[in-house]
C-alpha cells in the first residue's frame, strides 16, 4: 500500500506522568513513517472567581502560575528523555492559554499534525488541565489516537476493527486509518444495528481493497441486551483487535450530545487505542 505518509505526529501531553505511555504508542509510529514528533502542552489559566465568598490574593494567582510553569518544564523533560535516546526527530509545542479554554487552545497546536495522539481521561491527569480527548476531537481538524491508560499496547495496525455506520465521520475515520495499517493488515468492518451501515458495508470492503486493504464486512444485530458500545468492544476482544477506528457523531445539534452516547461509553471502557475523527 502507498498511502499518504505520517510527517508530523503530535503528542498531547496534559500531565507528565502521561508522557512514558504515550510515548509507547508515539515512537514506533514515528519511527515507521520516519516522522517528527511534536510534543504538545498548554499551560492553563488560573481561574479568578467572581464570588466574593472566594478570597484570591496576587500571591496566590501568581505562586499558582509559577507551579504551571513548573508543570510544563518537568513535561517537556519528560518528553525530551523519553523521545532523545530512540533517534526520533522531535519538536516541542508549549503555550499559554490567553483567551481561550485549555483544550481548544490545545487543538490549534495540534492542527498542524497528521496525526495527534492523546490519553484517555484519567484521574492522574490534573483538573487545571481541563483534559477531555472528546473536545480535542471535536476541536482538531487532524485524526486523534488515543492511548488507554493500562494494557498492554501491541505493534498497530495490524489487526483493525473500523465500527462502520455509513456517516460521514466513519468513512473519515476509516480513510484517515490507512496511514497507519501494516503492510498485510487484516480488517473488520462492523456493523451494529446500523441500516445505513449495511447498505454500504460491500461498497466500502470493495474501496478499501482499491488501496490493498483486505476487509471483511460483518453486520450484527444485538442481542442478550448488550449495548452498541459493547458489542463493539466485544467484536474487538474477539478478533484481537490492536486498534479500534471509529467516527465522532451524534444525532443533536446539542454540544452534550454531539459525542454520540456509544462512543462516550467506547472511550470509557477502552482497552485498546482507538482511532478517531469529526
Amino acid at each position: 500500500m502507498m498511502e499518504p505518509a505520517l510527517r508530523t505526529i503530535a503528542v498531547h501531553l496534559p500531565a507528565a506522568s502521561l508522557c512514558s505511555r504515550l510515548l509507547e504508542m508515539a515512537i514506533p509510529l514515528a519511527q515507521r513513517s520516519d516522522a517528527t514528533l511534536v510534543g504538545v502542552h498548554v499551560v492553563p489559566a488560573v481561574v479568578v472567581y467572581a464570588d466574593a465568598t472566594v478570597s484570591m490574593s496576587t500571591e496566590f494567582i501568581v505562586a499558582q502560575q509559577e507551579a504551571f510553569k513548573d508543570d510544563a518544564e518537568a513535561i517537556r523533560r519528560a518528553f525530551r528523555h523519553g523521545v532523545e535516546p530512540s533517534g526520533v526527530a522531535f519538536e516541542w509545542s508549549n503555550a499559554d492559554t490567553g483567551d481561550e479554554p485549555t483544550m481548544r487552545a490545545a487543538s490549534t497546536f495540534c492542527n498542524i499534525a497528521d496525526l495527534v495522539i492523546a490519553s484517555q481521561y484519567h484521574d492522574r491527569i490534573p483538573a487545571a488541565a481541563g483534559y477531555s480527548p472528546d473536545d480535542l476531537v471535536l476541536g482538531t481538524g487532524r485524526p486523534v489516537l488515543i492511548v488507554p491508560v493500562s494494557g498492554e499496547l501491541r505493534p498497530l495496525g495490524r489487526r483493525v476493527l473500523v465500527a462502520w455506520n455509513g456517516s460521514r465521520e466513519a468513512a473519515r475515520a476509516s480513510f484517515d486509518a490507512l496511514p497507519l495499517l501494516a503492510p498485510e493488515a487484516e480488517m473488520r468492518l462492523v456493523a451494529v444495528d446500523s441500516p445505513r451501515g449495511d447498505v454500504t458495508l460491500n461498497a466500502m470492503t470493495r474501496a478499501l481493497s482499491r488501496h490493498g486493504v483486505h476487509a471483511v464486512p460483518i453486520s450484527i444485530s444485538r442481542s442478550g441486551g448488550r449495548s452498541v458500545s459493547e458489542d463493539i468492544l466485544r467484536h474487538a476482544a474477539e478478533f484481537s483487535a490492536d486498534m479500534l477506528v471509529l467516527g465522532c457523531y451524534g444525532h443533536s445539534r446539542l454540544r452534550e450530545t454531539v459525542f454520540g452516547g456509544a462512543t462516550t461509553r467506547i472511550l470509557r471502557d477502552m482497552t485498546l487505542p482507538v482511532l478517531m475523527a469529526h
